[in-house]
């Protein structure tokens, strides 16, 4: 409860992300919210509930907020470049193979879609170098952004259909490459459906644990359910992506399924914050008295 590993060694998360800190402030980085209820009073029984406080701090010390934005704003900016080239594209650009499979191909006069595509991903994985040490490792915010950029313009940027090649690429593979950043318990709450996670983290009922997707195998015309892990077997960011309702790996997202992702994902996220923050509150108002 009080040791973590030396400076510059790290653990390694299912999404590839790289940290070192004390169990308790691990599950503060992750907003796992229960498990940090858990290991907060096993750490008060151990060392007090000064010490629980002072890793809360450690882990989330004055500007941590700033220094996230920093390190995510060339992301969130390449996002908005992304979505420019797709929404510019042209008859042609990027092409669907169609039902069943919805294989899509970014043809050689979209290298513009092609390149941005290129570098979204590639400053997403950088995110993964870093040793996180201080902060969240997954910024929620944009997985947030990109599903409220797909609802918001469905009608303009990705012709008002579904089947369009260009909500089709917008949904699979950048809401879809977003998503496989994602800490375990977000997984685990995409897997459940987010509408059931958040009822459970209200009530104070256990998160269900599974990581087993829903995917439609189109030549059987059945229902199987892989394992979300490991990613390297994942199609995950390049041919589906998640939809909040109970881990239905989506190859098209409806209008309103997206809408649905947007508000099941916005209320996924303030229950969380709800939680952590009426926990740190609590030990505070206990410490002082």
């Amino acid at each position: 409860m009080l040791e973590k590993l030396e400076e510059k060694e790290f653990v390694i998360a299912p999404s590839g992300q790289k940290a070192n800190a004390k169990p308790y402030q691990m599950a503060l980085a992750v907003e796992e919210t229960q498990m940090v209820e858990m290991i907060k009073a096993l750490l008060i029984e151990v060392a007090g509930e000064q010490e629980a406080n002072a890793q809360y701090n450690a882990q989330f010390p004055g500007g941590w907020r700033n220094a996230e934005e920093k390190r995510w704003a060339p992301v969130f900016a390449q996002l908005d470049t992304l979505t420019q080239a797709i929404s510019d594209a042209e008859v042609g650009d990027i092409t669907s193979s169609g039902y069943p499979d919805y294989q899509l191909t970014v043809t050689s006069t979209g290298f513009k879609v092609a390149e941005a595509l290129a570098q979204f991903r590639s400053l997403l994985n950088a995110t993964l170098n870093d040793i996180v040490t201080t902060g969240r490792h997954f910024n929620p915010d944009l997985l947030h952004q990109a599903f409220k950029t797909y609802d918001d313009h469905y009608h303009d940027y990705f012709g008002n259909d579904y089947s369009d090649p260009r909500a089709m690429l917008f949904w699979q593979q950048i809401i879809g490459y977003i998503q496989r950043l994602m800490p375990a318990n977000y997984v685990q709450a995409f897997c459940e459906g987010l509408a059931n996670t958040v009822g459970k983290l209200r009530n104070g009922i256990p998160q269900t644990r599974l990581f087993q997707i829903e995917v439609y195998h189109a030549e059987f015309d059945e229902w199987v359910y892989p394992e979300f892990y490991p990613l390297t077997a994942s199609r995950l960011g390049f041919d589906f992506a998640l939809h909040s309702t109970g881990a239905r790996w989506a190859k098209d997202a409806a209008k309103d399924a997206a809408h649905g992702d947007v508000r099941a994902f916005e209320a996924y996220v303030n229950q969380k914050q709800q939680t952590g923050c009426r926990h740190f509150r609590d030990s505070l108002l206990k410490c002082k008295s």
